[in-house]
């Protein structure tokens, strides 16, 4: 083991003792090129996002004196000195004479908040594998990227530079008091320093997102093998921006900070502009868009407990329907103009489009078995209690992880999925019109489990919101893609949210939760 090596043995071990040692810390992850370096140069920034059960003075201030008697020593026998930055965001402490924690700390449901207004430097975060207790993905996940984390309707070039354009960093303190902690807002003139780095940030991130999105995966990609593999997607421009980008990248590493690039801004505000154009005519002009939504709840929906029954195939018709539950829905549908309308044949799918006809206009409508919901077999219309008292057996199987199918005829989630498959597969693939679909929960949960790569194991966690709005767009240069916004967001993953399966204890003893009641996820709801 070469001294570098010695070197980051040391600090990774400094902090586990830390974060072992402070029962508040849920998880602690070591990130970012720290974690993936080699080089000795990436000692100097070191990225620990922290995760906490609550965060107020006094812990900060435990956490912080902790790191401090356990790092400063690691650091003092190389001549240098640790510097803790407690901010939030891209503000950089570092000097050739200091080592800088940067340590993000969030409370958990600080931490989820933050998934769901930012998810791009989450779903980075989720890359480590340095996790200490817990990895950030069990905290709340960031599951596959949307075509709108990187690009929505407001965006324009202007936007993504607007920095550079104010001269201005933007950061967030965190203010610590006796009860709790808020994220303050912060401002600093940037340097020519700040204004290189945030450019290379920018593009490099910008470029490695978008990858990451068509490619449906989450890694790393070699900086200098960035611009190739981006511009063989989005090409207008190549032989301008990947000489400026590499400009930046040589700047950056070699500390370069005299004087910016060329017309460094222009060049920015150009290369923006061309992956607008570019992204909206792959996900907009040369796309389709299929509209799905759960149908409105019926009278079963709104039982409790183990009174919940497994409503299933029972034809039951849906309740009133409040003009404010459809708005965004509606708003969709005028948006798309779909030109085709399929649904289950279902009461209470097809009442729900006969009443989101009175507020916009649609076609007529299709009934197709595909979407049908899930047949519960000898459990229909049976109420939970009833369900753990004659088919206790069945309960099990799924919390054992198994998908038996339900008993006298019957369906397994793997039944439903490869149905909705089939049905993605001849309607939404190479689509040549926009469509509106209404189903049902399960149905929805194995087209957003399938098409966002999430666990099957842990599709039943997805709680489909009624008469939500959720977005399939199928790419004619990538394929399809699963989209919604930040409130139906918040609502399909709730269950996510660690608090809602785990105790504190459990996560101490890096225990997996007792799983939900499966069979109960799917009763009620559907």
């Amino acid at each position: 083991m070469n001294d570098y090596q010695t070197l980051k043995t040391n600090v990774i071990s400094a902090i586990t003792k830390v974060a072992m040692r402070c029962d508040f810390i849920l998880s602690a992850t070591i990130c970012c090129s720290f974690a993936s370096s080699t080089k000795r140069r990436n000692i100097s920034d070191i990225d620990v996002v922290v995760i906490v059960d609550t965060l107020n003075d006094t812990k900060f201030q435990h956490m912080l004196l902790k790191l401090e008697l356990t790092m400063g020593p690691i650091f003092t026998s190389q001549a240098l000195q640790l510097r803790i930055n407690t901010t939030l965001g891209p503000l950089k402490l570092d000097d050739p004479n200091s080592v800088v924690l940067h340590l993000m700390i969030y409370d958990a449901k600080g931490y989820r908040q933050q998934v769901l207004e930012d998810p791009l430097p989450c779903y980075h975060w989720q890359q480590s594998e340095l996790n200490i207790k817990n990895s950030l993905t069990y905290i709340y996940p960031t599951f596959a990227l949307k075509p709108s984390d990187l690009l929505n309707a407001s965006h324009n070039a202007d936007e993504y530079i607007k920095p550079l354009l104010d001269n201005t960093l933007s950061y967030r303190k965190v203010d610590c008091h006796w009860q709790g902690s808020k994220e303050v807002p912060c401002h600093i003139i940037m340097t020519t320093r700040d204004r290189i780095e945030f450019a290379y940030r920018t593009m490099r991130f910008q470029m490695h997102d978008f990858l990451n999105l068509i490619n449906r995966e989450n890694r790393e990609y070699a900086t200098l093998d960035l611009p190739k593999r981006y511009f063989e997607k989005f090409d207008q421009y190549r032989n301008v921006f990947i000489p400026f980008f590499n400009e930046l990248y040589y700047k950056k590493h070699s500390k370069d900070f005299s004087v910016e690039p060329e017309n460094m801004v222009g060049k920015l505000r150009a290369f923006f502009e061309a992956f607008i154009d570019q992204f909206n005519d792959a996900f907009n002009t040369n796309a389709t868009r299929h509209l799905i939504f759960r149908h409105g709840p019926t009278i079963q929906n709104k039982l409790t407990d183990d009174q919940q029954r497994f409503q299933g195939r029972n034809n039951t018709d849906i309740l009133d329907i409040a003009d404010a539950s459809i708005t965004q829905l509606i708003a969709l549908i005028k948006r798309n103009k779909p030109t085709m309308t399929y649904t289950s044949p279902l009461l209470r799918a097809k009442s729900s489009l006969d009443t989101l006809r009175n507020h916009t206009e649609f076609p007529d409508y299709y009934c197709n078995d595909a979407l049908i919901e899930m047949n519960f077999g000898a459990l229909e219309g049976h109420t939970i209690g009833w369900a753990h008292e004659h088919h206790n057996k069945l309960f099990q199987q799924r919390q054992n992880g198994e998908d038996p199918s339900f008993p006298d005829g019957g369906e397994s989630i793997q039944d439903v999925y490869s149905r909705i498959k089939h049905f993605i597969h001849s309607h939404y693939n190479q689509a040549q019109h926009n469509t509106l679909c209404c189903s049902h929960n399960v149905v929805i949960r194995c087209l957003i489990g399938h098409l966002m790569g999430i666990d099957f194991n842990q599709w039943h966690k997805i709680k489909v919101p009624y008469l939500k709005g959720i977005e399939v767009i199928s790419c004619e240069a990538f394929g399809l893609f699963i989209d919604f916004d930040k409130k139906v967001e918040k609502q399909l993953f709730n269950t996510f949210f660690l608090p809602q399966h785990a105790t504190i204890a459990e996560m101490e003893n890096c225990a997996t939760p007792n799983p939900s009641n499966t069979l109960q996820d799917n009763a009620i709801e559907n």
